[in-house]
């Protein structure tokens, strides 16, 4: 993390330069791949196993580096690709501004001292998987350590979207308010003798930040309770714990502790002599987190009530219709897309007045009752380049019913 005091800014000089040094990519590695979001070109990472399916099937793993990281580092170092080429699922490595993310409260470094939207930028890259890539919307999770951790968390107390299935946080922590963060299952990994993000909370004795964090198990109790969790079953193995709950919807949120180990992604690749140097924490050899967090992943998709809310936004339904074609998604998600598929210049007026998208279900359908239902049924007896649309005419015909089971809902 970074800065605060006179000697801090030598000391994160340092440590970008030691970075830089252990963490160039492979010659081989992919080129960065670009994204504009906020007028603002940000980068990452992308790893598509060669018989991972274009299909909406794929799982996706989004990997959030830590404070002085980067994407490149990141898929270096833990193990993440070689994992998902036996698996089948896509990693992509985002890369934050100076190597650090905005992850709410006083974290961290120039994204926060900036305001940089960082959980929009997760939200806009979760869409180009979705929409270009063809992952699976229920099967998309988080993981970060540290820094990047603390911003997976923080895009659950920002309750953004698109939702995710499920979060692993390794040596993370909250410094934001959440207190009523979005139900989403989450595995926490904490080393017992973290000195940088505390287990108790407050500012560790090693952390450049100067951030003062909750203490780590009210982080993950605060989970629990938004994901209406049973009491932790505890399970101890050797230096171990693990501290499971069971909660609604099929949900999960668990807190893993390991004894004797610090601030670190355990099974990690050690940064060797530069790590040592430096002080940097050993990587634990007591588990494989990322092996860890990926069976965590795949036993959780996104709840089907979820599921439901996908589509919250008008731009939303209708770039998932793209690329879900064929076959469409339900009517509804269709009536929104006719909202979005109005004249420009309506839409334009509209804005500049002020006048916000009509809500979903009830007004919306109201909004597109006498244009909407109209371009269905001329989709559905539309040219050829329509007929993946046309297979959906028996949806026009059933208009009136399914109009009435929207409403009740």
């Amino acid at each position: 993390m970074i800065e605060h005091g006179p000697w801090r800014p030598l000391l994160a000089a340092l440590l970008l330069a030691a970075t830089a040094a252990w963490s160039s990519p492979p010659a081989l590695a992919a080129a960065p791949q670009k994204l504009l979001v906020d007028g603002r070109e940000r980068s990452y990472l992308l790893h598509r196993p060669a018989g991972a399916p274009r299909t909406g099937m794929a799982a996706l793993v989004v990997v959030l580096h830590g404070g002085f990281g980067s994407g490149a580092r990141a898929q270096e170092t833990y193990g993440w690709d070689g994992l998902a080429d036996q698996e089948g699922f896509l990693v992509a490595y985002p890369d934050g501004i100076q190597r650090a993310w905005n992850a709410g409260g006083a974290c961290c470094g120039r994204p926060q001292r900036e305001d940089i939207d960082d959980v929009g930028f997760v939200s806009a890259l979760l869409r180009v998987m979705i929409h270009e890539q063809g992952v699976d919307p229920t099967r998309i999770y988080l993981a970060g350590i540290s820094n990047g951790a603390a911003l997976a968390l923080y895009y659950a107390c920002r309750s953004a979207q698109p939702a995710v299935a499920a979060i692993g946080s390794v040596a993370g922590g909250l410094s934001a308010a959440c207190e009523h963060p979005a139900p989403v299952s989450l595995l926490e990994i904490h080393g017992i003798d973290d000195q940088n993000i505390p287990m108790l909370g407050g500012i560790g004795s090693r952390d450049v930040s100067g951030v003062r964090w909750l203490p780590v198990p009210e982080a993950v109790d605060r989970f629990r309770a938004s994901a209406a969790c049973a009491a932790p079953l505890i399970e101890v193995r050797g230096d171990v714990t693990t501290r499971m709950s069971s909660c609604a919807s099929g949900r999960s949120v668990g807190l893993i502790t390991i004894a004797k180990a610090g601030h670190q992604w355990p099974g990690a690749r050690s940064s060797g002599l530069i790590g040592r140097a430096l002080g940097l924490d050993a990587p634990s050899t007591a588990m494989d987190a990322t092996r860890t967090l990926w069976d965590f992943f795949r036993s959780h998709r996104l709840p089907a009530a979820v599921q439901q809310q996908r589509f919250r936004t008008v731009r939303d339904a209708c770039a998932v219709r793209r690329a879900d074609r064929p076959p469409l998604p339900h009517l509804r998600d269709l009536i929104l897309c006719q909202a979005e598929r109005r004249p420009r210049r309506e839409r334009l007026r509209d804005r500049d007045q002020g006048v916000a998208e009509p809500a979903f279900p009830v007004q919306l359908l109201q909004h597109v009752e006498r244009t909407g239902i109209e371009h269905l049924e001329r989709a559905s007896s539309g040219p050829p380049q329509l007929a993946h649309r046309g297979a959906h005419s028996q949806r026009v015909a059933d208009i009136a019913r399914e109009r009435a089971d929207i409403g009740a809902r």
